[in-house]
């Protein structure tokens, strides 16, 4: 999720624990009118169900990042196999020339990642496809270099680039839209209580009870236009701004 949903996120939750203090609670639940008791049950409703879909969506990404990582790890452990095979073939041929290219310890092919590494990949497993047709290419096997071994490199460098350019799942997306739709929800309920606190400022309390709920409201608007300022300064328009 976007850092402004987040920041809408504590918002809410912040706003409505203010209303839940024992000094603010007394005034305003189950007294008239009944209406803002109704409407801070349904906003917290609201906001349980929009962290909810928040969590839902943090682990699906979580997810994309894990499986990222496990094709990365696996691809690094094949290129380096098979680069160190090709390197020792290739000395024993006295092509210096290319051995250099594919010579390299596990720790600097741990050192590379994303596309750096799958260039590399993609590197070996040219080299090594070009000495299964050249000279003395009968005594590839015996370095461990096969076409079998070759074509698990590229699947192996296909898979890790699948899981890098992987779109985001249908499923994220429309959570996406459900948190946004969730979030306008909350706020139009804020709105609602915006303006029924308003009736309990004669009651005993009810200034200290307002006056701490439009200071919790106020940190939404300033965070708001934090949010903005930053995203001026760094020239971007971020998609958060839709949502109002």
């Amino acid at each position: 999720m976007t850092e402004e949903f987040t920041r809408r996120l504590n918002h809410f939750q912040s706003a409505l624990d203010v209303l839940r203090l024992p000094q603010h609670l007394s005034v305003w639940e189950a007294r008239p009118p009944l209406a803002f008791t109704a409407k801070v049950a349904a906003a917290e409703a609201a906001t349980a169900r929009l962290v909810a879909l928040i969590r839902q969506a943090e682990q699906n990404r979580m997810l994309l990042f894990e499986k990222a990582d496990i094709e990365e790890a696996e691809l690094e452990q094949e290129a380096c196999l098979i680069g160190h095979s090709l390197t020792l073939w290739l000395r024993d041929q006295n092509d210096e020339r290319n051995a250099q290219k594919l010579d390299g310890s596990l720790s600097q092919w741990r050192r590379l990642t994303g596309i750096p590494l799958i260039d590399a990949a993609r590197l070996v497993y040219q080299i090594g496809e070009v000495s299964m047709r050249g000279a003395n290419s009968n005594t590839l096997a015996h370095y461990g270099v096969t076409t079998a071994s070759l074509e698990k490199l590229r699947a192996e460098t296909d898979d890790y680039a699948a899981a890098l350019t992987a779109p985001e799942p249908s499923a994220d997306c429309r959570i996406a839209q459900q948190v946004c739709q969730r979030s306008a929800e909350v706020e139009t309920l804020f709105e609602s209580i915006d303006t029924l606190i308003q009736h309990f400022r004669p009651v005993a309390g009810g200034s200290a009870l307002i006056r701490a709920w439009t200071e919790a409201r106020a940190e939404r608007c300033s965070s708001h236009l934090r949010f903005l300022t930053d995203a001026a300064v760094h020239h971007k328009t971020p998609s958060s701004l839709v949502m109002v």
